[in-house]
Formats: C-alpha cells, structure tokens, sequence
C-alpha cells in the first residue's frame, strides 16, 4: 500500500467516525429484589378481626419493621424493594444510565394479637 492510499484510507476512517456513521453500542440491564414480596393470593386471606398475629409470622416471616403504637397495638410492616437497572452507551456520542425502583410497603395493624386492618403503600422512582 502507497503512502497516498494509506492516507485516503485513514482520512475516510476518521471522516465516518467523527461524522458520527460509525457506531459501537454497548447495553445492559440487571435485576434486584430484596424483602418479602406479599402478593394478591395472601393478601385476600388476611381477615380484620379474625387472622391472628401468629399466623401473619408464620406465613409472612418476621416483619422488617415493627412499631408500638400504644394501647396494645403495634404496627408490622413488611417492605420489598424492586431494581431494575440499565445501562447504555453509543461510542462517544451518547450513554445512558436508568434506575427504576419499586418499593411495596404493607402494614398490618395487630392488637390484643388480632390483625385490626392492613394497608399497602407503593411508590416507583426513575
């Protein structure tokens, strides 16, 4: 190869890729979870004023948080956090970074060692 033709060969390199033809992407996505994940089924089976303290334990496990509330009421509150993260880059011209979090918060009002009522609270950020 000529000197000529190897300079016309790098000058054409150079032209695609700051023009911004040549393209190299590079992605990915990871999942996470933590916490215990309450679902429809087992929520429908948590009764006000009939499901006891003992069962939420044993078929939920130990709440991540509890509080005492005063007058024999205490708060169990179970909490699962979803992650889904991605990342994406385009050679020198663009990159990406996305996180998407879900978090379920449910809370079971126990008294006297009876569940009184429950709630969820779910918040998404990203």
């Amino acid at each position: 190869m000529n000197r000529s033709t190897a300079l016309l060969l790098l000058g054409s390199i150079l032209s695609v890729s700051l023009s911004g033809c040549l393209v190299v992407a590079n992605s990915s996505t990871t999942h996470g979870a933590s916490g215990q994940f309450v679902g429809k089924e087992t929520l429908s089976q948590i009764q006000a004023g009939k499901t006891t303290r003992e069962w939420v334990l044993a078929v939920l496990g130990e709440p991540a948080e509890v509080t005492e509330a005063g007058d024999g009421t205490e708060i169990l509150r179970y909490r699962y956090v979803q992650t889904k993260h991605e990342n994406f880059a385009v050679f020198v011209i663009l990159a990406a970074n996305n996180k998407q979090e879900t978090t379920q918060d449910l809370f079971i009002e126990v008294k006297d060692g009876v569940v009184q009522k429950y709630w969820q609270k779910l918040e998404s950020t990203g």
